[in-house]
């Protein structure tokens, strides 16, 4: 179960590569999209086989939800054996699907980011419906994103939780293909998580008075008015010459977009990929306020690819920048086989079959249904403070 499928990011490649790898040994694959709009780039990311579904999640405000939200879904009358989720709307959703409108599943697993946890009203709203989960159902990245997510829902000393790294399918080598000053960044645009598409820009200004070559690439997408930000900041420090925005790219094109890059700055999925080609990859860190980093991919803690981490000391990314690109001939060679030699640790072969048989030992995590009438109030609650806050914010829009 997917939020969106417009954008493509480091959900949707994860979905899609465990997609692959369920089907390669004789699983069905569906997918729901909390959406009924989709690009072609999500859909093409999904390998051949995987069914999907779409609906409009506008009926999701609707004062009569969740009783009339049946009628805007699929069929939802197949049983599936285990259910996945990697947001905790998507979680909280999936469970009101199982007390409303009769999806059928014996389990249902959260791949929690307690980066993507917001602390709003949402939030306190969705986090007492999961409070009686199997602590079986959360599958975490790594020891410091179960730490972060006990700050919001402790688990009481249970220790049964699955840790398991970000699983990425190998990208070819690039080693041994002469580089450039050049680094590149793929990723989705988004100014709130990713923010170092706009707080690195002073810090690339800067280093390109001592590299006079230095070209920075970006690529992804995301909304127009996140892209219009970042456009308006690169013309606001004159380096639109230097600092390009180049759109999206194909998922199959990384490498020749990586072909010449002296390393790679981003997160996520797309660091660990970079890795792979033997490009450098050094690691922001999400929703930093300043341009900070760990360090690069393979200085990390296994698991960590962006994520906070309190017991990590923070860098300037254009320190770790400029002592990459000060290196000689031997240190850099000596870099990116560091670099592909770790990646390989994050290998899809190599990380499912843990995965799979966690999932194959619960596949029966009992028949625990929220409490309808508790889901109803919390749900009419958030529906009525919208439309509150929607009149507040018209009345102030028309007054001013």
């Amino acid at each position: 179960m997917q939020d969106d499928a417009l954008v493509l990011g480091g959900t949707k490649t994860l979905i899609a590569r465990l997609a692959g790898k369920f089907l390669d040994r004789g699983d069905s694959v569906d997918v729901l999209f909390k959406t009924n709009r989709s690009s072609g780039a999500v859909m093409r990311a999904f390998p051949e086989g995987v069914q999907f579904f779409f609906f409009d999640s506008s009926c999701r405000t609707k004062l009569t939800f969740p009783y009339r939200l049946r009628r805007n879904l699929p069929d939802l009358s197949e049983r599936y054996d285990a259910i996945f989720t990697l947001s905790l709307d998507a979680y909280y959703f999936s469970m009101i699907l199982k007390a409303y409108c009769g999806l059928k599943g014996s389990s249902y697993f959260y791949v929690v980011n307690p980066n993507a946890i917001q602390n709003d009203l949402s939030r306190q709203l969705k986090l007492p419906t999961i409070k009686e989960s199997p602590v079986e159902s959360f599958i975490f990245m790594n020891d410091e994103c179960r730490r972060r997510f006990e700050e919001y829902l402790p688990l009481e000393g249970r220790s049964s939780a699955m840790i398991i790294p970000l699983p990425v399918k190998p990208r070819e080598s690039l080693l041994g293909r002469p580089v450039l000053n050049r680094i590149v960044s793929i990723g989705r645009i988004d100014p709130d998580m990713k923010t170092y598409n706009w707080n690195f820009i002073e810090d690339v200004v800067k280093l390109r008075q001592k590299y006079p070559d230095l070209v920075w690439d970006i690529y992804g997408t995301g909304d127009v008015a996140f892209i219009t930000m970042l456009k308006e900041k690169i013309e606001e420090y004159e380096c639109a010459s230097f600092i390009r925005f180049n759109g999206e790219v194909e998922h199959s094109e990384m490498e020749s977009v990586l072909s010449g890059a002296v390393a790679f700055v981003g997160m996520g999925t797309a660091a660990v990929e970079a890795a792979f080609t033997g490009t450098p990859a050094i690691v922001a860190i999400a929703f930093s306020e300043t341009p900070a980093s760990y360090g690069m991919l393979h200085e990390l803690p296994f698991g960590n690819v962006g994520e906070k981490n309190e017991s990590l000391v923070e860098k300037p990314l254009g320190s770790i920048l400029d002592g990459i690109l000060s290196m000689n001939a031997e240190e850099y060679e000596t870099l990116r086989k560091a670099s592909r030699a770790f990646a390989f640790r994050y290998d899809v072969d190599a990380i499912f079959q843990p995965f799979s048989e966690y999932i194959q030992s619960n596949l029966e995590l009992g028949d625990y249904v929220p409490d309808r009438s508790l889901w109803s109030v919390f749900n009419y609650l958030l529906f009525r403070v919208r439309v509150k806050l929607k009149k507040i914010c018209c009345t102030r829009g028309t007054s001013g």
